[in-house]
């Protein structure tokens, strides 16, 4: 499970996952795309998980960022206090 405080943001940062991948798959490398889609997969398992993942959830999106540099402002929206009332 992740932190009640932080599950928000957990789902945001799986959804700009997503909507990063649907970007790269019209304009970059297949590979590059199955790559990021990688990481998204085990997302949800930590979300679902009974113990709490809140920090191993941080440490999976900082692994993002540091093979796409570009999917920084992912890391940053889970670090937020809150994310956007409609996304």
């Amino acid at each position: 499970m992740i932190g009640p405080e932080k599950i928000d943001n957990a789902l945001y940062a799986l959804h700009l996952i997503l909507v990063r991948a649907r970007f790269m798959a019209q304009h970059e490398e297949p590979s590059q795309v199955a790559k990021l889609l990688d990481y998204a997969e085990m997302l949800p398992r930590l979300i679902a998980a009974e113990e709490d993942m809140t920090e191993q959830y941080r440490e999976y999106l900082q692994g993002v960022i540091e093979s796409f540099p570009v999917c920084r402002y992912i890391l940053e929206k889970f670090d937020e206090p809150s994310v956007p009332q409609k996304w």
